[in-house]
């Protein structure tokens, strides 16, 4: 069984993975075991552990984070061996980034894609978000007017991971009645004293000094460590969108259209850019798709800090080329 996951939006990508491994624990997948594919990954690691017995169960799931979606010639020819030696017996699990049709294209993947299914995750805009936030109260038991739904849709800004934990916050928070708009504009106000979008904002606009001190905040008031890394995975994820289009020759305005960069928020992207190549950009999804499995996996002892570095590493000129590996399994 392949499962292929990919795409730019964080809590379709977080639900879905969280479904496949809770559906294969369920099945008796006992064992998991994880990969990140960066320049130096060995892939004979990969089909190492698709073809040797397992330790613990008879049954195995097998991650494996891809983050550009292109293993290059060694990992496509590892994928494509792996695609002839299908067992019963290993779930294997591939998901990234953003992929363009030249990925879902190649050999490989279509051949893996044969043997199970692939997951598109892409935003949701619109009128399609409205009536995804309508269908996550409902399952939340929230009841929201009209006007207030749209002013929670304004607000979220076409983020999945923060509208969810806002309506599990109002969850609690009123559990019986129907909620106004005023009502709502009041309690969101109240609670968005460190918002991480205010973090994100400091930190493309290169203000390190307030971009931690509202990093910080965040961690005193025990925000999900989930939700900050899959904010700053997706502002980094833009701008190395952003690096690639103009790569290809395409106009700013085309590029910030094609990545669905919210008007109000292109002066910082642009300030952003201006500090951030496209080298630096590439290195920082590496880093965020290391940190993202070292979470999951619960090697990540101190979330925060590593946050914190990332935070720096955005908001400075000067890429900070100092590794993260110490922030997995130390004290610090």
């Amino acid at each position: 069984m392949v499962c292929l996951i990919f795409g730019e939006e964080p809590l379709q990508k977080i639900e879905a993975i969280d479904a496949i491994r809770q559906r294969a624990s369920q099945q008796g997948f006992d064992e998991r075991i994880t990969f990140t594919a960066d320049a130096s990954f060995d892939w004979n690691q990969l089909e190492q552990s698709f073809n040797s017995l397992s330790l613990f169960s008879n049954l195995k799931l097998i991650e494996l984070t891809l983050e550009n979606g292109k293993p290059g010639a060694s990992g496509s020819k590892t994928l494509l061996s792996i695609t002839s030696q299908t067992q019963n017996d290993t779930i294997l699990l591939i998901h990234g980034g953003k992929i363009g049709q030249d990925v879902q294209k190649a050999k490989w993947f279509k051949q893996l894609e044969q043997l199970g299914v692939y997951i598109p995750c892409y935003p949701v805009e619109g009128h399609h978000f409205t009536k995804w936030l309508s269908a996550r109260c409902q399952q939340y038991g929230v009841s929201l007017l009209p006007d207030a739904v749209k002013l929670l849709a304004e607000y979220s800004e076409g983020n999945l991971l923060f509208a969810k934990q806002e309506i599990e916050k109002l969850s609690l928070l009123n559990q019986q009645e129907v909620i106004s708009a005023e009502w709502l504009e009041h309690t969101l106000l109240d609670q968005s004293r460190y918002t991480v979008f205010q973090m994100l904002d400091y930190a493309l606009q290169g203000n390190t000094k307030k971009c931690i001190s509202v990093l910080q905040r965040l961690k005193a008031e025990d925000i999900e460590p989930n939700i900050v890394l899959w904010a700053l995975h997706k502002e980094v994820a833009t701008l190395n969108g952003l690096h690639a289009a103009l790569s290809q020759n395409k106009s700013l305005d085309v590029a910030f259209k094609q990545e669905g960069v919210w008007k109000n928020r292109i002066p910082l992207f642009k300030s952003a850019l201006s500090r951030i190549n496209a080298a630096h950009a590439n290195a920082l999804v590496c880093q965020l798709a290391d940190l993202e499995v070292a979470l999951k996996s619960f090697k990540l002892k101190h979330p925060f800090t590593a946050f914190a570095h990332i935070c720096v590493s955005i908001s400075l000129p000067t890429p900070n080329s100092s590794p993260l590996n110490h922030f997995i399994n130390e004290s610090l």
